[in-house]
């Protein structure tokens, strides 16, 4: 079994369809996946990315991981979960997730600011069309709240759907 190091000395494959990329801080690679992997795309639900046997270490947490297909990104997600295999001897492989935007967004708790007086606090009871200070606001000030509430914690940019 190669190690990581000796995996990216692999040559490249021309033709191919598909094409993997890990992002580590500034540095990008291509990978290959292991047979079985699958992706997963979902409707108001996570899509996910499921790399099935590819050598331990190559996806590490934090990792961003880019799926294009024939030069266009299909998907885009960060590494989420890692389970370890072990073979014969020191062979080891891992199968990992790596999930969509949509992933982190599941698992935010949204939280209002509300006001008494001059003290602020947050709450996860959420009130609509009110402000902090009780006062009306429209639903799409409403759900600007809530995407700018979430953009930072779960890594994407507020802005116009077209």
């Amino acid at each position: 079994m190669a190690n990581a190091s000796e995996q990216s000395a692999v040559a490249a494959r021309t033709g191919k369809p598909f094409t993997f990329t890990r992002k580590r801080g500034n540095a990008t690679a291509e990978f290959f996946p292991g047979a079985g992997s699958t992706l997963r795309f979902a409707n108001r639900d996570t899509d996910t990315l499921n790399a099935i046997g590819i050598p331990a270490g190559l996806l590490q947490a934090g990792d961003t991981v880019t799926v294009a297909y024939l030069g266009t990104t299909v998907f885009q997600g960060t590494v989420e979960r890692i389970v370890d295999r072990h073979g014969r001897g020191d062979d080891r492989v891992q199968d990992v997730t790596c999930q969509g935007p949509w992933g982190k967004l599941n698992r935010l708790v949204f939280r209002q600011q509300w006001g008494v007086g001059t003290a602020r606090f947050s709450s996860s009871r959420v009130i609509l069309n009110q402000t902090a200070l009780g006062t009306t606001q429209s639903m799409a000030d409403q759900l600007n709240e809530i995407v700018t509430f979430a953009a930072a914690k779960c890594g994407f940019a507020a802005g116009t759907i077209q």
